[in-house]
């Protein structure tokens, strides 16, 4: 292999190296993190005071904007 061959097929590698190491930084950063389990407690006691204050800006923003949807059921 020639050395201009050899210099473009380093520079190819290294590139290539930078450009998958920079996406599995934006992936990590646009992940968000590690999913923290919301506080049933704190939601709760916001939610009836939303719903005391017949405040429905705050009532609205304790609905869900993802697809996730944390419910209790009869049996807890």
């Amino acid at each position: 292999m020639s050395p201009t061959k050899l210099q473009n097929n380093i520079v190819r590698n290294r590139l290539t190296f930078v450009v998958f190491t920079l996406s599995i930084f934006t992936l990590i950063a646009c992940s968000g993190g590690a999913h923290v389990k919301p506080d049933f407690e704190a939601a709760l006691q916001k939610h009836i005071e939303a719903i005391s204050n017949r405040d429905i800006e705050a009532f609205k923003s304790h609905l869900t904007k993802s697809e996730t949807l944390y419910t209790i059921v009869q049996n807890g």
